[in-house]
């Protein structure tokens, strides 16, 4: 669950303010978790 907060709060912050910055990571701890089950 927690893991889970804090990847919403980083999406929630990359869509709002650094949407230039797209790091990797965020990429793939997207993919993981949109195909993990919450």
């Amino acid at each position: 669950a927690r893991i889970a907060e804090r990847l919403a709060a980083r999406i929630s912050g990359l869509e709002e303010g650094a949407r230039g910055e797209v790091w990797p990571v965020d990429l793939v701890i997207r993919r993981s978790v949109a195909g993990a089950p919450a």
